[in-house]
């Protein structure tokens, strides 16, 4: 698997930490206790897999460095 999505890239994958929250069925606090480097792994998968697979076909990754900055 490539390397896990980050806390400000999930959150800019549903606009605000409340949607990303809402989305995946936890609450705001979970998200904003969850470290700024790379989210827990079964959020990463269903974020990818099941909710947002559209923005991880291939070429992709691009689109995901430019959320980054780079």
């Amino acid at each position: 698997m490539s390397r896990r999505l980050s806390k400000k890239e999930a959150i800019a994958l549903f606009s605000s930490a409340k949607e990303l929250a809402k989305a995946l069925g936890i609450s705001k606090s979970a998200v904003s206790q969850w470290p700024d480097g790379p989210i827990p792994d079964n959020h990463d998968l269903r974020i990818r897999y099941e909710l947002k697979p559209e923005h991880f076909q291939p070429g992709t990754a691009e689109a995901l460095g430019r959320m980054e900055g780079k």
